[in-house]
């Protein structure tokens, strides 16, 4: 850091003269009594012949009296209080005027002078020869014609001594600049002294470009967070106007004619000072949220909507007349302005103070013609430091801004991360509490759907499914013309097992029955079901009605010599037996229907409880007995016990 601002000081530090003023006595400098140094620059000063209201050249000053000398340099030819009817030439010393200074024993080295810029019309010449010349000289307001800029300009090589002879004039009702100092010494001094001056102007320029470029990439890249950014970058754009302006001036830039592009010039340069406070303002009013009294605001629209078109239709005249009346009103609402953002929040307006502050200054050394037509500064000194400060406070103020935006981001992309990290958490706990949710449905379902279709005892099919199974085996694996058989058992006395055991003992009777059957039922062609709390039913393909008689007296016999044992306490254990009734229906596989098959054989166990249990009856059988009575009857539950 120190290193750079060693190299700001070591440019912008103003060129100092490397050797002391030579004095002028009575209009003679003789430099026999001063030394040269090869880099030596004088300022000539001292006592110069003075011709008051007078354009002369050599030959004119012939037949003069010598005058009083006067010292120069002198604040140039005020002419404000020149009045509409009188000429120039009548108000002695005012308007137009001749300085005459001669120089004696010049060293052989090449010499060069440096003209200042004077703000006014010149011509300068050397003996009779005219070395120089800035805008047009005459007492004549039609004929003047003034300029604005620096000169530098070699001597004759050839001349031991000679005559300078600086004729000016100032027709402007304006006041001139203020008292510059006439350079003389030697030519590669004089010219480095003068590009070094055109390079800081040229830097300066450069610079205010860069601060244009550098708050229209603000725009572009903050447009979308930021209000009234529009004017920030348009106050930019009128900055690098007024600096380019003010080079051309001063430098007579990439211009051959400055006379002639002057108006167009001073035009452009007082439509940027009208754009400086409106723009800066709108912008600090509309983002950083700074109030501002209302009659301020409309002040300002008005200067932006009204003064700047009207400044682009009024004469020149007028222009020159109003630049320092803008320039002062300009200073008047910087501070106001800058008083108004004092009086606003600090946590809102601290990057706008620091912004107030670089373009205070900027304004101000900007404006360095005002100011040194006051004497106030030199403004030489003030402008490339004033641009450098501006253009350093500018990249400050985007580094913090973007050094804050980034640190906010940071911040919200890491709250949003943390955010997300605790929501994903929860969004992996409530997953997994839902997944274990629906595992336990789905066990749920399935065993939903199992018992829907098993009984939750025995393993067998519930009837309603097996009466649907029947007739999916009767229309898909049933042969034509084959014989199928339906056996419906039912348990006797199964109501008084479970009262003299208890309900364990006749669960457990029904669950060995149910075994049992289930083993018989082994293959394609057999179905088993539990169709009652001690009932079951049995379906066979391919099963004639003897067979399943015989299939059916297997199975009672086997049921009657099954021993049911049921735990006791201790090492005790109660056995008991039990018993069966069978009803049969059989029918062919085309003609059958399951349901019909079901209901015909509950028919003929009803017939077997009423023969006493423990037997098997065949329904087409019982209907061909006469001591059976007619189907449909139903058996009593007194029957059933």
């Amino acid at each position: 850091m120190k290193k750079w601002l060693l190299m700001l000081l070591v440019m912008f530090t103003p060129a100092k003269y490397l050797q002391a003023d030579i004095q002028a006595r009575q209009g003679v400098i003789d430099f026999k009594h001063w030394h040269l140094s090869p880099d030596g620059i004088f300022a000539l000063k001292g006592e110069w012949l003075f011709y008051p209201g007078k354009i002369y050249q050599l030959r004119d000053l012939r037949n003069e009296r010598l005058p009083e000398p006067v010292s120069f340099p002198v604040s140039l030819l005020d002419c404000k209080s020149l009045s509409d009817g009188l000429l120039p030439t009548q108000i002695p010393g005012s308007c137009v005027a001749t300085y005459v200074l001669e120089l004696r024993g010049l060293p052989e080295q090449p010499l060069a002078l440096f003209i200042p810029e004077m703000a006014t019309a010149f011509r300068l010449f050397w003996n009779e020869k005219e070395l120089a010349a800035g805008g047009v000289v005459s007492d004549n307001p039609q004929a003047f014609q003034t300029y604005s800029g620096h000169r530098s300009i070699d001597l004759p090589g050839t001349d031991t001594s000679g005559v300078l002879i600086l004729q000016v004039a100032n027709l402007q009702r304006v006041s001139p600049a203020p008292e510059r100092d006439l350079l003389l010494g030697d030519a590669g001094a004089i010219h480095n002294f003068y590009n070094s001056g055109e390079l800081v102007q040229a830097l300066a320029g450069a610079l205010s470009g860069i601060a244009g470029i550098l708050l229209f990439l603000q725009y572009l890249t903050r447009h979308r967070y930021e209000r009234c950014l529009w004017s920030l970058s348009l106050f930019s754009f009128s900055v690098m106007m007024y600096t380019f302006t003010e080079g051309f001036n001063v430098l007579n830039w990439f211009i051959s004619d400055p006379e002639l592009h002057w108006p167009v010039s001073l035009r452009i340069k007082l439509i940027a000072l009208n754009l400086f406070v409106p723009c800066l303002a709108i912008w600090l009013h509309g983002y950083y949220r700074i109030s501002f009294p209302a009659w301020f605001l409309k002040m300002l629209w008005c200067q932006l909507l009204v003064v700047i078109p009207a400044f682009i239709w009024f004469p020149v005249v007028w222009l020159a007349a109003l630049e320092p009346v803008q320039i002062l009103f300009n200073m008047i609402s910087n501070v106001l302005l800058f008083i108004w953002v004092l009086q606003s929040p600090w946590y809102r307006s601290k990057e706008a103070l620091a912004m107030m502050l670089t373009v205070m200054i900027c304004i101000l050394t900007g404006l360095h013609d005002s100011l040194v037509y006051l004497y106030l500064i030199r403004g030489d000194d003030w402008l490339h430091i004033g641009f450098t400060v501006f253009i350093i406070g500018q990249i400050f103020i985007l580094a913090v801004t973007r050094a804050r935006k980034h640190a906010r981001i940071r911040r919200l992309n890491y709250n949003l991360e943390l955010s997300k990290a605790m929501h994903q958490k929860r969004v992996d706990t409530r997953n997994k509490a839902l997944m274990h949710k629906v595992s336990e449905l789905e066990t749920i379902n399935d065993e939903l759907q199992y018992l829907m279709k098993f009984d939750d005892l025995t393993g067998l099919l519930r009837q309603n499914v097996f009466i649907k199974d029947c007739e999916y085996r009767l229309r898909s694996s049933a042969i034509p013309g084959q014989v199928v058989s339906m056996l419906v058992l039912d348990i006797d006395r199964y109501k008084q097992i479970s009262a003299q055991y208890g309900y364990l003992a006749a669960d457990q009777t029904v669950k060995d029955i149910a075994g049992l059957l289930d083993q018989w039922a082994v293959g394609e062609n057999y179905s088993v079901a539990r169709s009652d709390s001690e009932s079951f039913a049995l379906f066979a393909l391919n099963m004639s009605e003897e067979e399943a008689l015989q299939e059916a007296e297997w199975l009672r016999i086997r049921i009657q010599q099954k021993v049911i044992t049921m735990p006791g306490l201790g090492n005790s254990a109660v056995n008991f037996h039990v018993t069966a009734s069978f009803g049969i229906s059989c029918s062919l596989s085309e003609e059958a229907v399951s349901e019909r098959l079901f209901k015909e054989a509950g028919l003929a166990l009803n017939r077997a409880k009423m023969d006493g249990r423990n037997c098997v009856v065949s329904y087409s059988r019982m209907l061909n007995d006469r001591r059976y009575p007619p189907p449909g009857v139903i058996v009593s539950d007194d029957v059933r016990l």
